[in-house]
C-alpha cells in the first residue's frame, strides 16, 4: 500500500502518550507470594516473540503495588534496558519492576500500529541515538519522550496494521511448520532409538571419551591483534554464529593464519559443545575454522551418524547427566574429563543411517521454509522501513 504522508501528523511521543516508570519493592522475595489474590510480578522473561504479554510467572502481595507501578490490559511496556526498547502489549493487569516503562493506553493510536511503530528500525535508531554516552543502552522517560515521531490518520494506521498483521502471520506460519517439523524429527528418534540415558532398547552404552576425540579450544590473546577482514583468514568460530538450528553455518570473524596454532582447529562434520555459555548445547559444524576454549569439539566417528550423536547430546536426560556432573563448580562447566565420562548407546550403524536419511528429508524441507521466511521477514523489514522512516 502506498501512502501521503504530507497528511501525517508530527509529534512528540511524550505528547502522546502518559509515560511511567516501573518500581520495585525491595528486597522482593519478601513480596512474591503464591496466594490466589496476588498482583501479576512482569518480567522479561514473561516475554515471548508475541507482541502480548498473557501470563506471568510470579506475583506479589497487594502491599507491594504501592512500591511499584500498576498497569493494565491494553498498556504498552518498553523494555528500558533488556531487549533495549522492544515493545509488548499487555493483555493482563499487574506491577512492573523499574526495568519497564510504561505507556498508558494511548487513544489516539490503532494498538497494532504502535506496536510495529515502536519495535521499527527507525524508532530503535532514534532510541538508540538518546541513549548514547550511557555505560548500556537505556532509556528513561525523557528520552522516550523526546522522540519526534509522525503518524497517519486512524484509518491509516489501521490499514498499516493490518498489512503488517498479514505479513506477520505468515512470519508465524513458517516458524511454526520449522518447530513442527523438529518435533517430527524427535519423535522419530525417540521412537527408533529410545532416551540415550534410560536406554530402553538396550544398546551397547560406551564411554564418549572410548567413542570421540574430544578436545578443549584455544584462544590466541590478545584476540584483537589475530583478527583480520582478509580474505584468507581463517573462520573464528564463536557463540554468536549459533542460531535456533543444529549448525554453525557462517562465521562473523575471521582470524589470522598466524592464529591458527595457539588456537584449534576444526572441521566441517565435527561437534561443537559450548562448555560454559548455552551450557551442553550441541552444534555441527558446516564450516572449517578455529575455536576458542569456551568450545569442547567432539571430532567425526565411524561409528555414529552426525544426526544421532546430535539428538543424544541435545537429550534433556543427557542435560541433567551434564548438569548433575558439572554440580559444585561456581558455575555449570564441561570440560573433557566430564563429557568423555558419560555413557552414550551405541545403536547399529545400518539402523542410524536410516535414521539419519529420514532426518536429512526433514532438513531439506526445513530449509525451503527458511527461505520463505527469510523472504517475508524481509518483507515485513522493507514495509516498516516504508512506513515508519
Amino acid at each position: 500500500m502506498r501512502v501521503d504522508k504530507s497528511r501525517w501528523h508530527r509529534d512528540l511521543l511524550g505528547n502522546l502518550c502518559n509515560i511511567k516508570r516501573g518500581g520495585s519493592p525491595r528486597p522482593i522475595q519478601k513480596f512474591l507470594t503464591d496466594a490466589p489474590d496476588g498482583i501479576n510480578w512482569i518480567k522479561i522473561g514473561d516475554a515471548g516473540d508475541s507482541k502480548f504479554i498473557s501470563s506471568c510467572k510470579e506475583k506479589i502481595i497487594p502491599e507491594g503495588v504501592s512500591k511499584s507501578r500498576f498497569v493494565h490490559k491494553g498498556d504498552f511496556l518498553l523494555s528500558n534496558s533488556m531487549s533495549f526498547g522492544r515493545p509488548y502489549i499487555l493483555n493482563v493487569d499487574g506491577c512492573i519492576h523499574d526495568g519497564w516503562l510504561v505507556l498508558e493506553q494511548p487513544k489516539q493510536f490503532d494498538k497494532s500500529y504502535l506496536y510495529y511503530l515502536l519495535g521499527s528500525a527507525p524508532m530503535y535508531e532514534k532510541f538508540a541515538q538518546k541513549a548514547q554516552g550511557a555505560v548500556v543502552n537505556n532509556l528513561n522517560i525523557d528520552r522516550v519522550a523526546s522522540v519526534e515521531i509522525i503518524y497517519p490518520p486512524l484509518d491509516i494506521q489501521q490499514a498499516i496494521a493490518a498489512e503488517l498483521d498479514a505479513v506477520q502471520a505468515m512470519i508465524d506460519g513458517y516458524k511454526a511448520q520449522i518447530a513442527d517439523l523438529d518435533v517430527l524429527a524427535q519423535s522419530i528418534f525417540l521412537d527408533m532409538f529410545g532416551d540415550p540415558i534410560s536406554n530402553p532398547k538396550g544398546w551397547e552404552k560406551n564411554f564418549m571419551g572410548n567413542l570421540f576425540s574430544i578436545k578443549r579450544g584455544g584462544s590466541p590473546r590478545p584476540i584483537k591483534k589475530y583478527l583480520t577482514t582478509s580474505p584468507d583468514g581463517i573462520n573464528w568460530i564463536k557463540i554468536g554464529d549459533t542460531d535456533k538450528s543444529m549448525f554453525i553455518s557462517s562465521c562473523k570473524e575471521k582470524i589470522i593464519p598466524e592464529g591458527k596454532s595457539k588456537s584449534r582447529f576444526v572441521h566441517q562434520g565435527d561437534f561443537l559443545l559450548s562448555n560454559s555459555m548455552s551450557f551442553g548445547k550441541p552444534y555441527i559444524l558446516k564450516v572449517d575454522g578455529c575455536i576458542h576454549d569456551g568450545w569442547l569439539v567432539i571430532e567425526q566417528s565411524p561409528k555414529f551418524e552426525s544426526y544421532v550423536l546430535y539428538f543424544i547430546l541435545n537429550s534433556p536426560s543427557l542435560y541433567e547427566v551434564f548438569t548433575n556432573k558439572a554440580k559444585g563448580a561456581v558455575v555449570n562447566n564441561l570440560n573433557i574429563d566430564l563429557v568423555s565420562s558419560v555413557e552414550i548407546p551405541t545403536p547399529p550403524i545400518k539402523l542410524q543411517q536410516h535414521f539419519a536419511t529420514q532426518v536429512e528429508a526433514i532438513e531439506q524441507q526445513k530449509e525451503l521454509l527458511r527461505q520463505q521466511l527469510a523472504d517475508a521477514e524481509n518483507l515485513m523489514a522493507e514495509r516498516m522501513q516504508y512506513y515508519f522512516s
